[in-house]
Order: C-alpha cells, then sequence, then structure tokens
C-alpha cells in the first residue's frame, strides 16, 4: 500500500497564471494602439493601407512606359495635391515587353477611385542639384509668404535701420574712396595701355560713331540757344568795364619799348582779378539755370537718347573695351590690399554691426516662422512632405526616379477592374 502523501503541483496553475496575464497586456498593447492610430485619418489610412498588404490584397496595376525610362523595383508612385507630393504606391517589379519596360505598380487603397479610364501616369527623374533643392523647400506660395512677411518687416524696420546705419556707411564710404583715391594714380601708370584701348573704342564706337553727328545737330544748336543771352550780356558788361584808353596805352609804351615786356599781360590779368572774375560770378546762377534748361531739353530729345544708347550699346560689346575695363576695375577694386582689408573688417566696424544685429533681432520670431513653414507639415504635427523628398533624396539617395498618378476624370468603382495603362517620360523634375 503506498502511504506517499499526495503532491500538490504549483507548475501548471502559474504557466496558465502567465499565459492569461500575457494575453490582457498584448489585448490592451493592440487594442490601445488600433484605438491611437484611428484617431487621425492619416494613421488610419496607414493601418488600412498595412492591413491590405498583410493580407495581399493592394490593387496591383500595370503600366507600359517606354523602354528608355528610368524605373526600377522600388520607385514610388506619387500624386499632387496643392503644391506637394504624397505616396500612392510603388513599383513592385518590372519587365521588357515588345520595346516597352511594363512596370507592377501597387497603389494604396486610398487612390483606388482615380484609377478610372483616362488616368495618366508620367514617370519623372529627380536632379537632386541646389536649384531643384530651392524649387522644392520653397514652392510659390511659400516665397509668397516669404515674400510678403519681409516686405512688411522691411517697411517697419527700414527708416530706422537706415537712420542708425547712416553714420557708419558714410565713414565707410570715406575709407573705400580714401583707399581708391590713393591707389588711383598707380593704377593709371601701370594700365596706360588698357586706357588708351578704351580711349580709342569711346572715341571710335561712340563718338565718331553715334554722338559726334546728334552733337552738332541736336546738342550744339541747344546750347547754344541757351547760353547766347548770357554770353552777350556778360560781354557787354566786360567791354563796359574794361579799361581801353589805358590798355592801349601801355600796349603802345610795350611796343616802343619804354616799358618792361610784361606790362600789358600785368594790367590783363589785374583786370580780370578784380573786375572780369566778380562779373562772371554775379551770373553763376544764371549759368547754372542755363545749363540745367539746355540738359533737360538734350535728354527729352528721341533722337539725342537714342544716340547715347548706341552709343552704350556699341562700347560694352566691344571686346577690347570690356578686356581692358576689367583688367583695370580688378586690379583697382578687388586686388586692392586697402580695399581688401576694409571690407574684411566689415563686422568688426560697430556703427555697422551693431544695428544690423538689432535688425536682426526684429527679425528673429520672423525667422523662426519662416523655418517652421518648410520643416512642419500644415498642421504642424509632421515633416513637411516636400522637406521628406529632399531628404530622401540627398540622405537616402531614394526617389531619383519616380511616377506622377494624374486622376481620371471617372472614379474607379468600388467592383471595376483598372483599365491597361500607358505612361510616357516628362523629363525631370
Amino acid at each position: 500500500m503506498d502511504h506517499r502523501e499526495p503532491t500538490i503541483s504549483t507548475k501548471s496553475p502559474w504557466r496558465r497564471l502567465r499565459a492569461a496575464a500575457g494575453v490582457l497586456i498584448w489585448t490592451a498593447l493592440v487594442g490601445g494602439g488600433l484605438t491611437t492610430l484611428r484617431q487621425s485619418e492619416k494613421h488610419s489610412l496607414a493601418l488600412a493601407r498595412m492591413g491590405q498588404q498583410l493580407v495581399g490584397s493592394l490593387e496591383v496595376i500595370e503600366i507600359r512606359f517606354p523602354l528608355a525610362t528610368g524605373l526600377g523595383r522600388g520607385s514610388r508612385l506619387r500624386v499632387e495635391q496643392g503644391e506637394s507630393l504624397f505616396q500612392a504606391g510603388e513599383v513592385l517589379s518590372w519587365r521588357e515587353d515588345s520595346g516597352e519596360k511594363v512596370a507592377r505598380v501597387s497603389v494604396y487603397p486610398e487612390y483606388r477611385q482615380w484609377l478610372g479610364e483616362g488616368a495618366g501616369f508620367i514617370a519623372y527623374e529627380t536632379s537632386g542639384d541646389i536649384a531643384w533643392i530651392i524649387k522644392t523647400l520653397f514652392p510659390p506660395r511659400v516665397r509668397q509668404e516669404i515674400l510678403e512677411l519681409l516686405t512688411k518687416r522691411w517697411k517697419e524696420q527700414r527708416d530706422t535701420l537706415l537712420r542708425r546705419l547712416g553714420p557708419g556707411l558714410i565713414r565707410l564710404g570715406d575709407d573705400l574712396a580714401r583707399a581708391l583715391r590713393d591707389d588711383f594714380k598707380k593704377i593709371v601708370a601701370e594700365h596706360r595701355d588698357d586706357l588708351d584701348i578704351m580711349g580709342r573704342v569711346l572715341r571710335e564706337r561712340a563718338w565718331d560713331g553715334h554722338i559726334e553727328k546728334n552733337f552738332q545737330e541736336e546738342i550744339w544748336p541747344i546750347v547754344q540757344e541757351r547760353a547766347t543771352p548770357l554770353v552777350v550780356q556778360i560781354s557787354e558788361e566786360l567791354i563796359e568795364a574794361f579799361p581801353l584808353f589805358d590798355f592801349s596805352w601801355s600796349y603802345l609804351l610795350q611796343k616802343v619799348n619804354l616799358s618792361g615786356s610784361g606790362r600789358v599781360q600785368a594790367e590783363l590779368r589785374e583786370f580780370m582779378t578784380k573786375k572780369g572774375v566778380p562779373i562772371l560770378k554775379s551770373h553763376d546762377k544764371q549759368f547754372r539755370e542755363a545749363a540745367i534748361q539746355a540738359l533737360k531739353e538734350v535728354a527729352a530729345s528721341d533722337h539725342t537718347r537714342r544716340a547715347f544708347e548706341r552709343a552704350f550699346h556699341d562700347v560694352s560689346h566691344d571686346d577690347r573695351f570690356r578686356e581692358a575695363l576689367t583688367r583695370v576695375l580688378s586690379k583697382w577694386l578687388l586686388e586692392n590690399e586697402a580695399v581688401r582689408e576694409i571690407m574684411s573688417g566689415l563686422w568688426d566696424r560697430d556703427d555697422l554691426r551693431r544695428p544690423l544685429e538689432r535688425f536682426m533681432d526684429r527679425l528673429t520670431p520672423d525667422i523662426h516662422r519662416i523655418a517652421n513653414s518648410i520643416v512642419l507639415n500644415d498642421a504642424g504635427d509632421g515633416i513637411d512632405p516636400e522637406l521628406a523628398r529632399v531628404l530622401r533624396r540627398k540622405i537616402l539617395r531614394e526617389d531619383e526616379r519616380w511616377i506622377l498618378l494624374d486622376p481620371s476624370p471617372q472614379e474607379l468603382g468600388k467592383d471595376d477592374k483598372p483599365p491597361s495603362f500607358k505612361g510616357r517620360i516628362g523629363g525631370i523634375r
């Protein structure tokens, strides 16, 4: 007879308890995850897409492209909504058939209705260069918003900034002018041949070619008309004030060698100093008015304006003039050590740096807004699709080639089968 005490097994109940706890935990995690995903349309679409991928019910279509297209496995199918591109599927595989490239493309469920008769498919390549990055990150809408924002701030801060920068800019201009002036004689001496070339071109292409005839026919008659009355008036005043008897007597004495040879010249200089110059100065205002009026009439002449335009065009397009001018300016401006030292120390000038720092402080909130418009999507809860596209292209080396889905004007019914599609090459975008 077996007298052993019955044993109580604890292994099986503990195992059942742990299994029950595990089921409860996983149920809570899955349920909570599903609830969270369903809180937004975006996550609901992602969940539906994931589910259809798991059960293999994504819509798969075939698109026939020209053989030259660079599409390959993994190339994205995209749709354009507003100014952004969103992924709508991807190329699963491709094969060559009858001189064409046939791509098998999976389409996300939310875009299936776009696959009706007349839907278009365009194969694009993305260059990834700096021009493309700027165009992608700054579409027309964003560029316009940034322009309007910066224009508004500039109008608000312009007067204050310019007033604060004024003294510093004046001192900077004085320093640059002094540096250029000090080097001018040296430049003229070293580039005399270039200056001769420029002068010769100006004479041949500008003066001889266009301006001389216009000067004789248009400009000089205007100058004569405006200056003649004033010249006559001044001449009469000079003649009236001129000591004719004294000058004639001095001239006679000098001729018969009864006075020094310089007597006439000395008396003429004395007359101009004491009488002639004051008479000319008394008409200074009239000279200015006559000159301004003459310039206005010259500027209003269509013939004169066209003559100077043609002269400027011919001179500026003359290779000899351009090459000589480039050599002179490069030596005088770009290779000038004094100018280079001044420009390299701009930020060290307190009278320029401090006003600019204050101006940038005022712009900081706007800069943050611009940065957010580039980095975040419209809802502000995720990365901007265009920035994501740039990052995929430049960092992950993806999206070099992709397909744009142009929706059909007729929606595809739930039970309808998509028609056959023929794609085309769209170039670089």
